[in-house]
């Protein structure tokens, strides 16, 4: 998997789909030191939707307003929860 960091925390990964091109998908990615305390996929498809771009754009504003990392990925989780 290959990844780029946004904001220190955000990233978005390539996943290879076997007969398919490589998609990226964004995640959201919080460290303690060297610690990963949230490894989270933001659910929507890949970096071609409107929808996950929204979710990740969402997902940058909270990080930059300082929410905590804990309500970051609740709300995350309640996308997960929630058909797209």
């Amino acid at each position: 998997m290959y990844s780029r960091c946004y904001d220190h925390a955000f990233h978005d990964g390539v996943y290879v789909v076997p007969g398919r091109r490589p998609h990226l998908y964004y995640r959201y990615v919080c460290k303690a030191g060297s610690r990963v305390v949230y490894s989270k996929h933001i659910p929507g498809g890949n970096t071609q939707s409107s929808i996950a771009t929204g979710r990740a754009i969402e997902v940058c504003r909270w990080m930059r307003r300082g929410e905590s990392p804990q309500a970051i990925a609740a709300l995350i989780d309640k996308w997960s929860n929630v058909p797209a």
